[in-house]
């Protein structure tokens, strides 16, 4: 009998399978141990995912060497193997996104502790209802903070933390925007006089390796970070939380594992005995369902600190506007209001939920709309680069380029977007300073966090911006919120609760400190059933309202969702075996899993592939995953499939 062993290793590599080698005499490995193996004909490092397992069927070549120093804790791996096996991405792809790369080669960089404020900037004592929500969240379990906008949520996570510590346990702070992490880092470490370590996708690299080997070496008491601080290798972890939890971006969309950072955390939560907090003023419908379900406890802060009340919330009806002063932007409500705070040395936040200046372009001789050859969506002029941009492939064209279908170049520009408003603002309202803040404004390293902080100090009254401005802000001097024109109509299910959540929340930045809050949500839609929601501020009436319509057709949180996603260059290809597909799963899918598919996907074709798609909903996400399993093993090779569970954005 053999006495030889082998190993399956996974390397975050972006190779997409693990790799099985032969375990060489006199070494002793364990899974989760770093490996150097032979790949081609480089030598790469890697983590052992599986032993003892039976002889394989193919020679094997040796793994050369075993790294002593770190291997990856059960804990830790069983996070990985989750989010690997849940989301179908893989071990070498969770690897990938909790391991920076070429991590092993780096010299050691000198950890000296960051100068901090030892001295403690002392919190606002808690408020009646902020101590009594910390007194039902002692026990271990998961927990549903539902706060208004303005009820202190951040001070109850100052106590949560300080808690923790005291508990010799790791606290981790997820945020949904980079933006927000400086304010906060200053906030904590001035409240616990010790470091706060932060993690996200903008920091040097420099600072990148510094917070990751304190991580390694178990120096790291507080990570602070968006989504992918929770993949990170922490050890000893006590408490978790999500702010902002309903937000999206805590979905990582691309590349695979398309994991999502807050149910990651509630699993970590059930799995490793952690504490976890999410905290929203308009949580998600599938967070609050699970109260429902008794999977985790609602606490509730129903009043703004202080004895503040919400900002009142005025409609503007943009179509009687129009009849009034033309196609300005601006109603001259809005615009009076905002000379008003001005005049008054008050700050104001105006939303305008697109990018450049018009969302369109059309030929004046064959009347077609400007569009990408790439993504097939239309192109976006944008006027600051005097260019043609599509958002999704990045491809630019001069903004004259001949019409795609006749040549002419005659032409018009449908449609605002944010740089024509900031121009109508100079124009009509000179003594405006406004500072933008959208993709385009802060697509330098920093340049989000220092337009931020120059708003706080107060070097701009005015801040126009995309969605970054309603998350989570906190300016004293806002006492306005303008929102311009907001699109409510979508094919995404969700977008009823993404507009509530929107309004909400950017509403909820006015009047948080002196002042009364006032808000001017201009549409051609006022009579909406959401705008009235929205203007009432009643989360709890809107939930059930909108669960009614998501029990009705069949959407979560009553059922799961998975997205199969096929990609080929050749789009009759794609078609072909799409339907061959469509063949099988009409055969093999099991009762209680509905499929519907294939059809293009709404952008259908992306960095020069097609793509199509089957939605799959089912009560049990084993069932989807038993299918979506069968599906991989019996595909066709020659087309790129990929796998969302859960998606968040269809």
């Amino acid at each position: 009998m053999s006495k030889k062993k082998w190993a399956l290793i996974a390397f975050p590599s972006g190779y997409g399978k693990s790799l099985t080698y032969e375990i060489p005499e006199g070494i002793s490995v364990s899974i989760g141990n770093w490996v150097l193996i032979p790949l081609g004909k480089r030598e790469i490092w890697g983590a052992i995912t599986a032993l003892d397992f039976s002889e394989p069927t193919f020679a094997c070549r040796k793994i050369i060497e075993v790294y002593s120093k770190y291997s990856l804790s059960q804990k830790v791996f069983n996070r990985l193997n989750w989010v690997a096996e849940y989301y179908f991405g893989g071990m070498n792809r969770a690897l990938d996104i909790s391991f920076p790369k070429d991590w092993l080669k780096w010299k050691r960089v000198a950890s000296t502790e960051s100068k901090i404020n030892t001295e403690v900037r002392q919190a606002p004592q808690l408020s009646k209802t902020q101590s009594e929500s910390l007194a039902k969240m002692t026990k271990v379990g998961s927990y549903l903070l539902h706060g208004v906008t303005g009820s202190g949520k951040t001070r109850v996570y100052l106590d949560l933390i300080k808690k923790c510590l005291a508990q010799n346990k790791v606290a981790i702070l997820l945020v949904p925007e980079i933006g927000l992490t400086p304010q906060l880092t200053h906030e904590i470490q001035s409240y616990i006089s010790q470091e706060v370590d932060v993690w996200h996708s903008n920091l040097s690299a420099t600072l990148r390796k510094r917070t990751f080997r304190r991580i390694l070496e178990h120096k790291v008491k507080v990570l602070l970070g968006t989504r992918s601080a929770i993949m990170t290798p922490v050890e000893n972890l006590g408490l978790v939380i999500v702010d902002e939890e309903h937000d999206t971006s805590f979905k990582q969309e691309n590349p695979t594992p398309r994991y999502n950072a807050r149910d990651l955390s509630l699993w970590i939560g059930s799995n490793e005995n952690v504490k976890v907090v999410l905290g929203s003023a308009t949580p998600s419908l599938d967070t609050y369902s699970l109260v429902h379900k008794h999977k985790i406890t609602l606490v509730e802060m129903k009043h703004r600190v202080v004895a503040k009340s919400l900002p009142s919330i005025k409609i503007i009806d943009m179509t009687q506007q129009i009849q009034n002063q033309g196609k300005l932007l601006l109603s001259f409500t809005l615009r009076d209001k905002i000379r008003e705070k001005i005049a008054k040395q008050e700050q104001i936040i105006l939303l305008v939920n697109r990018r450049g200046y018009a969302t369109t372009r059309k030929c004046l001789d064959c009347g077609e709309i400007m569009k990408c050859p790439d993504c097939f969506m239309p192109l976006v002029y944008h006027k600051v680069w005097n260019k043609l941009v599509s958002h999704y492939s990045s491809r630019t064209y001069p903004a004259d380029t001949p019409c795609f279908s006749c040549l002419s170049r005659k032409y018009e520009f449908l449609g605002s977007a944010i740089e024509k408003v900031e121009e109508e603002l100079k124009e009509w309202i000179p003594e405006a300073k406004i500072l933008r803040l959208d993709k385009d404004s802060t697509s330098k390293k920093n340049e989000l966090v220092n337009k931020l902080d120059s708003f706080r100090a107060e070097h701009y009254n005015v801040l126009l911006g995309t969605q970054m401005v309603a998350k989570g802000h906190d300016f004293p001097k806002v006492n306005l919120v303008g929102v311009l024109n907001v699109a409510l109509n979508s094919i995404d299910f969700r977008q009823g609760e993404r507009m509530f959540q929107l309004l909400t929340q950017v509403a909820g930045r006015a009047g948080r400190h002196s002042g009364d809050g006032e808000v001017y949500i201009q549409t051609f839609e006022p009579k909406s059933e959401l705008i009235s929601w929205v203007q009432t501020q009643d989360y709890p009436a809107f939930s059930k309202w909108e669960m009614r319509k998501r029990k009705e057709a069949n959407f979560p949180p009553y059922y799961r969702l998975a997205m199969l996603e096929g990609n080929h260059k050749d789009y009759v290809k794609l078609k072909e075996k799409m339907r061959e597909l469509k063949f099988w799963v009409d055969k093999n899918t099991p009762a209680g899993v509905l499929v519907y598919g294939p059809s293009s996907a709404p952008i259908p074709r992306l960095k020069g592939m097609f793509r199509m798609r089957f939605l799959l909903k089912s009560t049990s996400s084993k069932l989807l995953s038993k299918l979506l399993t069968e599906i991989q093993n019996q595909s066709a090779k020659d087309i790129r499939l990929s796998i969302d569970m859960d998606p968040q954005n269809l």
